[in-house]
């Protein structure tokens, strides 16, 4: 028995003296780093095989199950089917995963391409098997699938709602937490756009926003707020992230969105900041604030965003000059016939859209009523404001409508105020709006858990250090502060009867 050295056809070396294309097929065969072989199909003996075949040891009339697997009856069974008589039975190629073993007996996964070769009555007389050592790919798909399971096991036991969209944002998966959160099934909800499930109530111009960017930019989602209506729980607060998934071979983006219901959470931060605002300002409800700039309304606002709530300013007025008069992080608007990317026109429907997307809970001031009545004429405009109501009253908005009296008549002035709500100051305890700032101040620092100094009082409110110890004297003398000893500083607490004050 001789190993075999170069191409062989019925046990004997093709020659050098072959015609140029044998031996070109010979020196093609020869280097290719994987196995082939010609097979008889009656027989199953190898008429001829490359260099780079079986670790066997190759004579005349070996057959390919003597040789790939040192057994004397060709392979069977379920698991490794003999790809030889399928493609005798079908006429057809056929691909198949054997085990076989390397030179020292290790087992190698082998993929098997059979092909058939015919006489001229179209008979199969012999095939040509491609061999192909695959066992690092299956054990890196082996190893992947197993990654996969445990991760869909994690998954499944996240008590948030988690889905996975595709490209086109259909649903690939979720897991159980969200159909049971959202009361349907895998049946009714994979293979569908997610826009449109839950009656299209996921269908707002800011969740597109969101996850355009996730798939366009890799850009992920943080804490994204949105109210959605959940069978039998009514109207929730939930909280969105997302994240672009790392992209397989042969697969487009996905995403992975969460949604974590924090109706509870909010509510609970909702009642401790209103004990901090000076202005009766309640959610559900639109305002009315007169004044002949934006001035005479930003303080109302500034009293929102102080208080924790996410705001949205929609003004005619430059954003660098309307950020001159109020400082703090909230999403300007421009209100513009051509204000780009980030204005919106003084039309009715737009400046509902842009309302309609935004979180809920959240502050909105728009500045200048009076230009959007301007432009679109009172009774359209009155209808604008009764729409707001609603979605103030469903989104649990505050929103502020400015508007300079000068530039309307009377009647319709009249008009706009029986749509809306007067903006009122809150009256706590009769003491004075400089000794509440401070109140304020030591109550919202004692929420994060810390206690200020003397010095971080007049720091935080700007003012000199003997004022700030004199007022602070004075709410310690009137119950509303305490000091506490922190080594050689003292610190300041807020007392129970503060508490009643702001809560009340």
């Amino acid at each position: 028995m001789v190993k075999k050295s170069t191409l062989m056809a019925g046990g004997k070396h093709v020659g050098s003296d072959g015609t140029l294309g044998e031996r070109v097929l010979r020196s093609f065969l020869d280097h290719h780093p994987h196995t082939f072989m010609v097979i008889d199909a009656r027989t199953h003996q190898v008429v001829a095989a490359n260099t780079a075949g079986p670790s066997g040891e190759f004579r005349e009339g070996i057959t390919c199950h003597e040789l790939t697997h040192e057994r004397d009856i060709p392979c069977t069974g379920d698991d490794e089917p003999c790809p030889l008589d399928e493609v005798v039975r079908t006429g057809n190629a056929v691909t198949v995963d054997h085990v076989h073993k390397d030179a020292e007996g290790q087992p190698l996964t082998t993929e098997i391409h059979v092909y058939p070769v015919h006489d001229q009555k179209g008979a199969v007389t012999h095939v040509i098997e491609f061999m192909v050592d695959v066992t690092a790919r299956r054990q890196l798909e082996q190893a992947e699938q197993q990654l996969q399971e445990f991760a869909v096991n994690i998954v499944e036991t996240v008590p948030v709602p988690l889905v996975v969209l595709d490209d086109g944002l259909k649903v690939l998966s979720a897991n159980r937490a969200f159909y049971r959160t959202f009361r349907t099934t895998g049946k009714r909800t994979e293979g569908r756009p997610l826009y449109g499930l839950g009656g299209g109530q996921w269908d707002v111009w800011r969740l597109r926003r969101l996850l355009e960017d996730v798939l366009q930019k890799g850009q992920p989602v943080d804490g994204a707020e949105m109210g959605c209506e959940l069978p039998g729980a009514g109207t929730r607060t939930m909280l969105l992230s997302a994240r672009r998934l790392q992209r397989r071979p042969g697969h487009g983006e996905r995403v992975l969105l969460s949604l974590e219901d924090v109706t509870e959470r909010r509510e609970a931060e909702r009642l401790l900041r209103r004990r901090l605002m000076r202005y009766l300002l309640d959610e559900g409800q639109v305002y009315l604030m007169k004044g002949r700039t934006h001035r005479h309304y930003v303080e109302a606002f500034k009293d929102l965003l102080t208080t924790g709530y996410d705001g949205t300013v929609i003004s005619c007025t430059t954003e660098e000059a309307f950020r001159k008069d109020l400082e703090g992080e909230y999403d300007y608007v421009w209100l513009a016939e051509h204000g780009g990317e980030r204005g919106v026109p003084p039309r009715l429907t737009a400046l509902e859209r842009r309302i309609g997307g935004l979180p809920r809970h959240s502050a909105v001031l728009i500045d200048r009523l009076d230009y959007i009545l301007f432009k679109n004429g009172l009774e359209a405009t009155l209808s604008f404001v009764q729409h707001l109501r609603e979605m103030a009253y469903v989104g649990g908005h505050v929103i502020v409508l400015g508007v300079d009296p000068s530039d309307l008549d009377e009647r319709a002035l009249r008009r706009l105020e029986k749509e809306c709500e007067q903006v009122d100051a809150r009256e706590l305890g009769g003491i004075s709006e400089e000794l509440l700032a401070i109140v304020r101040y030591v109550y919202r620092t004692g929420l994060d858990g810390e206690r200020p100094s003397y010095s971080d009082v007049d720091r935080e409110l700007a003012i000199s250090k003997p004022t700030a110890r004199k007022r602070i004297r004075e709410l310690i003398r009137l119950g509303y502060l305490v000091e506490v000893e922190d080594g050689a500083t003292k610190r300041l607490e807020a007392t129970e009867k503060c508490w009643q004050l702001l809560a009340g």
